[in-house]
């Protein structure tokens, strides 16, 4: 590929104040349950699922 003219282009600055993403559990149960509806077979607080990769 030929090298691309940037001759009179400015630079794209965007200002960012916090890029890190803190994840935290949400204490809300009944969204968990709904969410976690169509999840494998449970087993305590684990997930029984299929092995699919040998």
């Amino acid at each position: 590929l030929d090298i691309a003219p940037t001759e009179g282009v400015e630079p794209f600055l965007f200002e960012e104040e916090n890029v890190w993403r803190s994840d935290s559990p949400s204490s809300n149960s009944d969204a968990r349950e709904r969410i976690l509806g169509n999840a494998p077979e449970r087993q305590d607080d684990f997930f029984k699922v299929k092995k699919v990769i040998e």
